[in-house]
C-alpha cells in the first residue's frame, strides 16, 4: 500500500517508511488517520471482538493433528474452522441429531467468525466448548470456546450462524421448538 500511495503522489517523510498524514487523508477520504497515533497503528484495521458466553453446556476434546498444522508451524485457520465443525457435529449427536436432521430440519451455515487468541501445535489437546444461542425465526448461532488442555490457554473464540434449511425443497425452514429450548438454556 505504501508504494501505491507514493506512486499516486504521497510524500514519504523521515526515513521513507511513513507518509505525510495530510496527503494520505486527502487521497483516501474514507480512512481516518490520527496523526498522534503510533505510526504502525495509524492504518490499523478494525479487529473482530468476540466475547465468551458465561456457560457452555457441551465440550469435546480434539487433538491437533500434524495435518492441521500450516507452514507457520501452528494450527491453521482453516483447520480450526474444521475442528469447530467436528465439535458442532458432536454436540448435535449428543442430542440425537445431525446437520441434515436437527429436530426435523436441516442446518446450513450462513456465516462464521473466529477470533484467534493463541497458537496451538501438533499434539495439543484442545477442549472445544459449544453452546447454541440467539434463536431467531429461521435459525440460531453456535458459540465456541477453544482452550488447550494443560495450561488452559484460550486458543480461540468462534461463532457460526446456522439457518434451518429444508434440503428437499431448497429453502429456509422454521426453527424447531426443541432447538429453541436449547438456545434459551442458561
Amino acid at each position: 500500500m505504501l508504494h501505491t500511495l507514493i506512486e499516486q503522489g504521497a510524500r514519504p517523510i523521515g526515513d521513507g517508511s511513513r507518509l505525510d498524514v495530510g496527503v494520505v487523508s486527502a487521497m483516501l477520504p474514507g480512512v481516518r488517520v490520527d496523526p498522534s497515533a503510533d505510526p504502525h497503528e495509524r492504518f490499523a484495521m478494525p479487529r473482530l471482538q468476540l466475547t465468551p458466553l458465561s456457560a457452555y453446556h457441551f465440550s469435546t476434546d480434539l487433538v491437533v493433528r500434524v495435518t492441521d498444522v500450516n507452514y507457520g508451524g501452528h494450527l491453521g485457520n482453516d483447520r480450526l474452522l474444521a475442528l469447530l465443525h467436528e465439535a458442532r457435529v458432536a454436540y448435535l449427536a449428543e442430542h440425537g441429531w445431525s446437520e441434515m436432521d436437527c429436530a426435523g430440519t436441516g442446518l446450513i451455515m450462513t456465516d462464521a467468525a473466529i477470533q484467534y487468541r493463541a497458537e496451538a501445535f501438533a499434539g495439543d489437546v484442545l477442549r472445544i466448548e459449544v453452546a447454541p444461542a440467539e434463536p431467531a425465526r429461521t435459525g440460531f448461532r453456535f458459540f465456541y470456546r477453544v482452550t488447550r488442555q494443560g495450561d488452559e490457554a484460550l486458543i480461540a473464540l468462534g461463532e457460526t450462524g446456522m439457518a434451518c434449511f429444508d434440503y428437499a425443497r431448497r429453502r429456509v425452514a422454521p426453527l424447531p421448538g426443541a432447538v429453541m429450548a436449547l438456545c434459551e438454556e442458561d
